[in-house]
């Protein structure tokens, strides 16, 4: 908002929830739908509004082989008995089955540590996870 749009800018204080980020130097409100009626109010078509919705592919999966699924079995067994908890157990699982639908239909025991890394290379270029989901996944082969 120009620095001129002084009226502007006194509605977007006084609106509830408003809040100075001072290290950034910018002003927020709390993102609702009441919030945006208050603001399309308040600037009287005097705005113009923009999506910064990135979309990345979504990861394939399907059914998973006998063996495969036997493999979840076992990794989810072996997780539930390290005590690791529900949501880390689900996670795990879900990044061992994503894995499982990119190799299959080969023999999961005999891929090598440069068939991981293929993957992994695959998940950033492809579809750009996050540095630490590079690790993470990592960790889960």
């Amino acid at each position: 908002m120009p620095y001129s749009m002084t009226e502007g800018r006194a509605r977007i204080k006084a609106q509830n929830g408003s809040y100075y980020h001072y290290n950034q130097k910018l002003r927020s409100i709390p993102n609702t739908i009441q919030s945006l009626e208050v603001l399309k109010a308040s600037f009287n078509n005097q705005y113009e509004e923009q999506s910064i919705v990135k979309t990345t592919p979504v990861r394939p999966y399907k059914e998973l082989s006998e063996v495969s699924a036997d493999i979840i079995f076992k990794m989810e067994q072996k997780l539930q008995l390290k005590a690791y908890s529900p949501a880390m157990v689900k996670t795990y699982l879900t990044e061992i089955k994503l894995f499982l639908t990119y190799v299959e239909p080969r023999d999961p025991g005999t891929l090598s540590k440069a068939d991981i890394e293929a993957y992994i290379y695959q998940l950033i270029t492809k579809y750009n996870i996050s540095e630490s989901k590079q690790k993470y996944s990592h960790q889960c082969h």
